[in-house]
């Protein structure tokens, strides 16, 4: 079956892989807290008119889109959009090109929910000098990634984690996300504080450096 284009704007696409690749090179072409110039800025709007919450996200309208430094991991680059109202809020573009998918916000739920952990474990490896496995290179908190090792990787615990609990992640509440939250969070205080026990004591993890490529260091475990 032939694969049908997709438009964003007066761009037309091959494959969703193809949107993400230029948005990638858009975003990684700017400085932190710079502004999107004219011609990015427009791709940008036009591409907000996928996101599955695109009416929360526009609001009243929005006049500019900025590069900025994500505010939960401190390390990666992502769009923060400025209203007309003075308010804002980050938004997820890959949300703009995927659409919707339940389970891949639960995940990113439950991530969130461990993101202590795992800050924690970057911070102790890096104090005690950490050197990635891959590259040999010295890591710092900014130019390196926790990653889970396999066959326990993040995915596996979630799945093991909900077997325990004898439900689906289709079953899992989460809230809405809001300005400047990317993702929702567990509902369940209970169930919540189950899962930062189970993570603590089943997950290996290990820092590489951002430069690695995970899937090749997947391989080679």
């Amino acid at each position: 079956m032939a694969r049908i284009p997709i438009k964003v704007g007066s761009n037309v696409f091959p494959t969703k892989a193809a949107i993400k690749d230029r948005v990638r090179e858009i975003v990684g072409r700017y400085a932190f807290d710079q502004y999107l110039d004219d011609v990015d800025f427009a791709f940008i709007r036009e591409l907000l008119e996928r996101h599955p919450e695109r009416d929360q996200k526009v609001g009243v309208g929005i006049v500019r889109i900025q590069v900025v430094l994500d505010q939960e991991w401190k390390r990666n680059r992502q769009l923060l959009l400025h209203r007309i109202d003075e308010t804002s809020t980050d938004f997820s573009w890959v949300s703009c090109i995927d659409g919707e998918n339940r389970v891949r916000d639960i995940k990113q739920a439950m991530r969130r929910a461990v993101q202590e952990q795992i800050l924690d474990y970057r911070s102790q490896a890096v104090a005690a000098g950490a050197i990635c496995p891959y590259r040999c290179t010295p890591l710092t908190e900014n130019n390196s990634h926790v990653d889970h090792v396999a066959p326990d990787t993040f995915d596996a615990l979630v799945h093991r984690f909900l077997q325990s609990e004898r439900i689906t992640i289709e079953q899992v509440e989460i809230t809405p996300s809001r300005d400047n939250q990317l993702c929702g969070a567990l509902v369940d205080r209970a169930f919540e504080a189950r899962w930062q026990s189970f993570h603590e004591a089943h997950a290996i993890l290990r820092l590489l450096s951002s430069g690695a490529n995970l899937s090749e260091a997947r391989r080679r475990a």
